[in-house]
């Protein structure tokens, strides 16, 4: 199907084209198989071409005759007493004649096992042979296919994710050069302003083709001062798929500014530093009135108000802050590692529970032991990986490294699962507190997932409703998914976020906030907050159930928990970054 449409596309004069599938797998297969039919195409024309074996035979004299020429003069230099000239003048006026042709021959640049032009879509007047040949040769020291290359001197290529970093780089600038024609991609390329092509293909059907994608990638149709007009094809989708796509209406803009806590940290630390200085003042106000933080309206503004209202609180809890907005304690070490979000904050909960003080307590006696612990910690927080399905494979992989990461230390694991739950409970408030103020009155009557809304008939609801009264009221969860029987208890921050009334809450919201606030790996990413502050706002009833327990604001003892104290923890975290330092990093230098 793919070849029949490239050479329609390719007499129309329509190439260079990119051809869209959102199937990798498909875009190898596709190129492969183009690449298989050119191919013997051009075998089978070459054995019943007499054109091609007159060609064939030309060049064959001609490198005979090159040949006996180059012979002739190594035996004119090897003959004794005789002189270049005297050499020059016994060669014949014939041979001279020739000699003059080889510089000028067009057999020069002939190559029998080079593809023909009418066997490939590459433009050869774009690119030299002293340009491309390197090219390839990197490629095949980087261990691409052979097909691959080969489908590239047809003026072929593929362009994904998965594909090596080499190969991509070079497919771009050959299709920007104009040398490559034909490239088959997923959406990687919906996106590249530095690849516009003429035309653009969209290979089959997709549920990742939708309408914002369909309108990025065919934005790609039609170069700038090239083309008055771009193409766009359809190939293996139904008419009516078609016209959806390209009449559906693009979804509204939603903000993806990243207010995160460590931000909340640093622009506080800001107006300290600078004792609230007028241009620390205005840059503050300047970050949190962007539009997009709350691209979708008043209600998102409103979530991002409530969600850096929770921010300065879970500060204060952490005793990061002061009443009125001083960093306090390791507000720096927060703001630091603002990257680390939200690992830095597991960090600090350890740190302010005490558990460093515990574990450095023996520094000066067991140090080994207290550095490996250290290390094994700081691991889980910040360098973890998913094993994923691969975890079998290296098990039995014998190694001086360790592979697979131990569990983290009881202590610490019950530290951050205690931290998680509090974490959990107060977000619980946090949102019903979101939702008494703002979405009481306001029906959930959308479907989760579709969007689609569910109109309430007056005639089913007295139907149902002896079998509905039969469930748990719920204000949090959304009724569609309380008709399984669940009710506003929540296993963990995921399932809060994602069964959380949605009727305007799903975006930006505070649950929404607080997914984003307390994601890192595993059970390494447990934090504490306390929110005391929103109780006066919800009932008695839901303060009983939903309140966490009280942790007073003024307790500074934290930096001398347990048997040991501050200083021996930093002498811990200095000796391990000085064994660090002489095992690895002396050993990459």
């Amino acid at each position: 199907m793919a070849l029949p449409l490239l050479t329609d596309l390719h007499t129309r004069g329509a190439l260079p084209g990119i051809l869209f599938s959102y199937d990798r797998d498909f875009c190898e297969t596709t190129a492969k198989f183009l690449l298989a039919q050119l191919e013997r195409a051009e075998t089978t024309w070459k054995k019943c071409s007499p054109e091609w074996a007159k060609k064939v035979a030309d060049y064959k004299a001609w490198k005979k005759t090159k040949s006996r020429i180059q012979e002739n003069k190594t035996e004119g230099k090897k003959r004794p007493g005789k002189s270049r000239g005297q050499d020059d003048e016994e060669m014949s006026k014939i041979d001279m004649m020739r000699e003059a042709s080889v510089e000028t021959s067009k057999w020069e640049s002939f190559d029998p096992e080079t593809p023909l032009d009418r066997f490939s879509f590459a433009d050869g007047k774009k690119i030299s042979d002293s340009e491309l040949n390197p090219l390839i040769e990197r490629l095949i020291q980087a261990n691409i296919q052979p097909e691959f290359i080969a489908a590239l001197g047809r003026g072929i290529a593929v362009h994904h994710a998965g594909m090596n970093r080499n190969y991509r780089q070079i497919v771009e600038m050959l299709f920007r050069k104009g040398y490559l024609r034909v490239v088959i991609a997923t959406g990687t390329l919906a996106l590249g302003i530095n690849m516009p092509c003429k035309t653009v293909v969209f290979f089959g059907d997709s549920v990742f083709l939708t309408p914002l994608n369909y309108h990025q990638a065919s934005g790609r149709a039609g170069r700038r001062g090239f083309d008055l007009l771009g193409n766009v094809v359809f190939v293996g989708m139904p008419l009516e798929r078609a016209l959806e796509i390209m009449s559906s209406k693009l979804p509204d803009l939603s903000g993806h500014f990243p207010l995160s806590t460590t931000l909340v940290v640093r622009l506080l630390g800001l107006l300290h530093h600078t004792k609230n200085s007028e241009y620390a003042t205005k840059s503050i106000k300047s970050i949190l009135s962007l539009s997009r933080l709350y691209l979708g309206g008043p209600s998102d503004q409103m979530a991002i108000q409530h969600h850096l209202r929770f921010s300065i609180e879970y500060l204060r809890r952490q005793q990061l802050l002061s009443k009125d907005g001083t960093p306090l304690n390791f507000a720096g070490l927060i703001g630091h590692l603002y990257f680390t979000e939200n690992a830095v904050f597991a960090f600090h909960s350890l740190l302010k529970d005490g558990y460093f003080h515990r574990v450095c307590k023996a520094i000066d006696c067991n140090s080994e032991t207290v550095l490996l612990e250290l290390v094994l910690v700081l691991s889980h927080l910040f360098c973890r990986l998913p094993l994923g399905v691969h975890a079998n494979l290296v098990k039995d992989i014998r190694s001086p490294s360790v592979i697979t990461l131990p569990a983290l230390p009881t202590e610490a694991e019950t530290v951050l699962r205690g931290h998680n739950q509090e974490t959990l409970d107060i977000f619980r408030l946090y949102v019903s507190t979101f939702i008494k103020q703002h979405l009481e009155h306001t029906p959930d009557t959308k479907l989760p997932f579709t969007g689609i809304e569910v109109k309430v008939q007056q005639k089913l609801e007295q139907e149902w409703q002896p079998i509905v009264a039969h469930l748990p009221p719920t204000k949090l969860r959304s009724p569609f998914a309380a008709l399984s029987g669940f009710t506003d208890k929540f296993d963990t921050i995921h399932e809060l976020c994602a069964t959380a009334l949605s009727n305007g809450a799903e975006k930006g919201s505070p649950a929404r906030a607080a997914a984003r606030h307390t994601r890192t790996s595993a059970a390494a990413s447990k934090k504490k907050v306390e929110l005391d502050s929103w109780e006066d706002d919800v009932s008695n009833d839901d303060s009983a159930s939903e309140s966490p327990t009280e942790l007073p604001l003024d307790e500074d003892s934290w930096q001398d928990r347990g048997d040991g104290n501050l200083l021996q923890v930093l002498k811990a975290f200095r000796m391990l970054q000085e064994e660090f330092e002489t095992k690895f990093r002396k050993e990459w230098a």
